[in-house]
């Protein structure tokens, strides 16, 4: 198997078939770049799993009040 670049976020978010799994496994052993791309790939997903993302409505609130915050200082 050619670097399975393609596969690799889907290896770490185990959505692979079998079949692909077992590909990508196989090529891991032997490929140290793709090993390091996996270690990055957690990493990342581990970060944007922690991530507190306010909600829509907080987002919309904080738009309002900066808008108004800046038409008052133009005033």
């Amino acid at each position: 198997m050619s670097h399975p670049t393609l596969l690799l976020p889907w290896y770490v978010n185990g959505t692979l078939s079998a079949d692909e799994q077992a590909a990508v496994v196989t090529h891991i052993a032997d490929c140290a770049t793709c090993r390091d791309e996996i270690e990055l790939l957690t990493v990342i997903q581990r970060s944007v799993a922690t991530e507190s993302v306010p909600a829509p409505g907080d987002l919309i609130k904080q738009k309002i009040l900066g808008e108004l915050r800046t038409t008052h200082q133009l005033k």
